[in-house]
Parts: structure tokens; sequence; C-alpha cells
């Protein structure tokens, strides 16, 4: 029934490499800027993007780029295990410092992609925090023996308006209150990349698409994501209301109760963002 409901149709992509002005071929994040620019992350220093070229970052040799952070001033970091790449706006320079108090206290780049602007998971050994990233430096912000459980590729979600995290893992997942109550608690496994759906929120699985709403959860799609080699989804809500789904090699649209695939047979993807900065309610970019 699954294979059923799913359209194919592929849509036109460009495909940009280190000929393009990437410091790198391997990327891990996209963000863009409150002035419009995408910033894309590799593993070895990050790249300014202003929909014609790209202006790289270089770092030290091999140090992968995580995430990245944008301050009050509008300055924009590149964020790798225990430091911050500073850029200033109109500047060529890379200004580097310790984000990290203890050198074993490191960022976790893929448990963070679904945290709020300005948040980011550090780990200590096994021990996983929520921090707020500021101008002056961490603030612990919250800390749970469930989140402990995250493995890598999971995404946890922090509904600030519900005041309460949903927390994954590859054998089930936790709704708990920002007090550290577990709410609720199912057995989906890899139930990952929640996402506000019709006043409640969505989720991708290995098997399908779940709902969860008024503490029910309800399965609504069924199709297998997972296809044997990596657990590492991301799903975005386009300007149209339609849900883009990121799965390892392919990009789905989940639209009127319906999977569409919009690429296939792409090398592993990492990343996925749309460009908000003028280019259509059906245009959007995925870095892989």
């Amino acid at each position: 029934m699954a294979e059923e409901t799913l359209l194919k149709s592929e849509y036109s992509y460009r495909k940009y490499t280190v000929h393009d002005g990437l410091p790198e071929g391997l990327c891990t994040r996209l963000y863009q800027d409150s002035k419009g620019f995408i910033w894309v992350g590799t593993t070895n220093g990050f790249a300014r993007y202003d929909s014609y070229t790209f202006h790289p970052y270089h770092t030290e040799s091999d140090n992968l780029i995580w995430g990245f952070f944008e301050d009050s001033k509008g300055n924009v970091s590149g964020i790798s295990l225990n430091q911050l790449y500073q850029v200033s706006f109109g500047s060529d320079t890379v200004h580097s410092h310790e984000m990290v108090t203890s050198p074993k206290e490191q960022y976790a780049g893929f448990n963070s992609i679904s945290m709020p602007v300005g948040y980011g998971i550090f780990q200590i050994g096994n021990a996983k925090v929520v921090y707020a990233i500021a101008d002056s430096g961490l603030v612990k912000i919250w800390e749970h023996e469930k989140l402990n459980k995250v493995q890598e590729s999971l995404k946890p979600y922090w509904d600030k308006s519900g005041k309460r995290f949903f927390i994954p893992t590859y054998n089930g997942a936790y709704v708990i209150n920002e007090n550290g109550v577990v709410t609720d608690s199912f057995t989906v496994k890899t139930m990952n990349c929640f996402i506000p759906y019709k006043g409640g929120f969505l989720a991708v699985a290995d098997d399908g698409l779940y709902e969860y709403d008024n503490r029910e959860l309800k399965q609504i799609l069924k199709y297998p994501f997972f296809k044997g080699n990596l657990k590492d989804y991301s799903i975005l809500e386009d300007a149209a209301g339609n849900y883009i789904i990121r799965a390892e090699n392919t990009i789905y649209r989940y639209a009127d109760n319906q999977l569409e695939t919009i690429a296939s047979n792409l090398p592993q993807t990492h990343d996925m963002c749309f460009d908000r900065e003028g280019i259509g309610r059906n245009k959007w970019r995925c870095h892989y």
C-alpha cells in the first residue's frame, strides 16, 4: 500500500563542488543568516553563499563544522566540537576562540539540528545537556537522563510554547516537560524529527510518518524510509504547507496524504534548508 501512494517525479537540481568555491566536498550543515546569506559547513571550514558565488573560510586542517551561530550583531560563527570560528561581517578574517570550559565538553552536531536557533546540545562523557549559545559563552538550560539515550543522528525537539521536549531514541520516544517529568512514551523505533503539524506534531520514523496530538500517537503513512543503511532523517514545512522529508539518499514531499519523490539516488545527505530570499514558493535548497 505504501508503494501505491508514492508519486514518482524528479525535479531539476544543481550540484555544487569545490570547483564552485566550497572549501571541501563533504558538507555537513546549512544555515541562512539574518541578511539572507547561506552558510555551508564542511569537514574543513565553511563558506558563505550569496546566490552567485561561495566565499570560503578555512580553519585548521580537518576541523569539521557541525553547526552555525549568529550573535546579536549579525556576526556568524562556524561551530566545531569545542570552538567557535567567528567571521565579522565584511571581513575575510576568521577568529577562533574556545566555546567550552572543558576539553571533554563537545558540541553534539547531529543531535542539535532541531534545536531552536541559538541553542545546542553538548556532551560530556555519556551526559548530554541543552545549552544556550550566548554572545558571552554557554549557558546551561536543561538536562535529563533520557536525553543521554539519544544516539548519533537522532534529533531532539524543543517545543518552547508547550514547555516540553521530544526525545527520540532507537527504541522509542519520550515527551518530557521542562520540569523533567515524562508525560508520554512510545515504543515506535527511531521516531525522529518532530515538527508542528495541524495543531499537533509530525514525526518521521523508520516505517513511515506519525502524528502526535492530544497525547495520542497514530501512524498516518506507512513507508520504509529506512532502507537498511543510515537512520538519519530531517523534515521541513515549505511555504505552501507541504512537508519535505530528507532520508539518506532521497528527498520526498508529503502533501494531501500522498508521498512524492522529489530527488533520488543522491549521495548521502546530511542537512537541508529553505532559502527564504526571493526564490519562490516551490523552490528550495537541499545540501548533501
